[in-house]
């Protein structure tokens, strides 16, 4: 498994991103039942 890798260089796409990844922290429980709900159904499909 490789490290997360972050280009040092500033831009509004990437500043924008972590501001979204870490104002969902604090949801971490809901994010993943809901993601966990979405594997299972996907995989009703398949």
């Amino acid at each position: 498994m490789r490290p997360l890798l972050v280009n040092p260089k500033p831009s509004w796409h990437k500043l924008s991103w972590m501001a979204e990844f870490i104002a969902n922290i604090p949801h971490y429980e809901r994010n993943t039942i809901a993601t966990v709900k979405l594997a299972i159904a996907a995989r009703e499909h398949l």
